[in-house]
């Protein structure tokens, strides 16, 4: 039997993204639409990049522990959503052999206003419970009539919820409300249960990416690329609502600072030697059985 070829990581990712593009194109000419303005080619560039510079618990590269199709499903995910890792829309985290795709608060709010041309902003605000807040419904929508917030209200250890809305441009507003609560419970479906260090340092910023989630989910209905991609992504976003704000790589937004100017030190691209550590371009991977031609 002819012994398996092996591939460094270079030829390796060559590979992938190739496959990549001839499914994507495929999936296009059954009927697969992309956002529109988006530079697809460019952001899966990005995504290789990113993955190839991605490593697990046991800072083991994501190339060499994750199965290629886990690879493939979760860059056609972040392809068929319009979503760039280069402005912090996305991040690939690593669980055991599967690497997955999270959409992080800047993504959610970017597809909210790719998919609608009325959407004027988006934003979440805690709830303390010192706070004056109240809602009333309208046509089977929250709208938010009451925040009021004094400094002195503001403690971590007193959220009592959160809420996100979308202003449109006609001036109407739909907002989703969240008590503390229910965001716990959303917590409690992750990995670490709410108990990473994200939740326990920044609690007030993951409450307002969960209850922004449940806001989005209803507006960014994807069911025909879901069957274009044959329940893909559909089973991903379950793994992502399962571990729900386990990592610390999402922040919100700060209203005096751009969007893509939001990228933390340890999200920027860092000099190539950094990241060659055992000189990872010359690894051996055996070709995995999806990637054979």
């Amino acid at each position: 039997m002819a012994e398996q070829k092996q591939l460094t990581i270079v030829e390796y990712v060559e590979k992938l993204t190739g496959s990549i593009l001839m499914e994507l194109q495929s999936k296009q000419a059954q009927g697969l639409v992309l956002p529109p303005r988006y530079a697809a080619n460019n952001a899966l560039l990005a995504a290789m990049y990113k993955i190839k510079n991605t490593v697990n618990r046991d800072k083991k590269p994501a190339l060499t522990v994750c199965k290629p199709d886990s690879i493939k499903q979760a860059v056609t995910e972040m392809l068929t959503k319009g979503l760039d890792p280069n402005k912090q829309q996305c991040y690939f985290i690593v669980y055991g052999d599967q690497l997955t795709l999270f959409e992080s608060y800047f993504g959610i709010v970017h597809r909210l206003k790719e998919s609608n041309p009325d959407v004027k902003d988006v934003f979440s605000e805690v709830v303390y419970n010192k706070d004056k807040f109240a809602y009333s419904m309208a046509q089977g929508h929250k709208v938010i009539t009451l925040h009021e917030q004094a400094p002195e209200n503001v403690d971590l250890t007193q959220i009592k919820g959160a809420y996100a809305t979308i202003v449109y441009r006609d001036g109407s507003e739909q907002s989703e409300y969240m008590t503390m609560q229910q965001i716990r419970n959303s917590w409690a479906r992750g990995q670490t249960k709410g108990d990473s260090d994200a939740h326990r340092l920044a609690p007030e910023e993951m409450s307002k990416r969960t209850v922004l989630k449940r806001l989005a989910k209803p507006l960014l209905n994807t069911e025909n690329d879901e069957e274009m991609l044959e329940g893909q992504i559909s089973a991903i976003n379950e793994k992502a609502a399962e571990n729900e704000a386990t990592t610390s790589i999402d922040i919100t937004p700060d209203p005096q600072t751009d969007e893509a100017e939001q990228i933390p030190e340890q999200e920027q691209p860092k000099k190539e030697q950094e990241h060659t550590e055992g000189e990872p371009e010359q690894m051996q991977i055996d070709m995995p059985d999806c990637l054979k031609g």
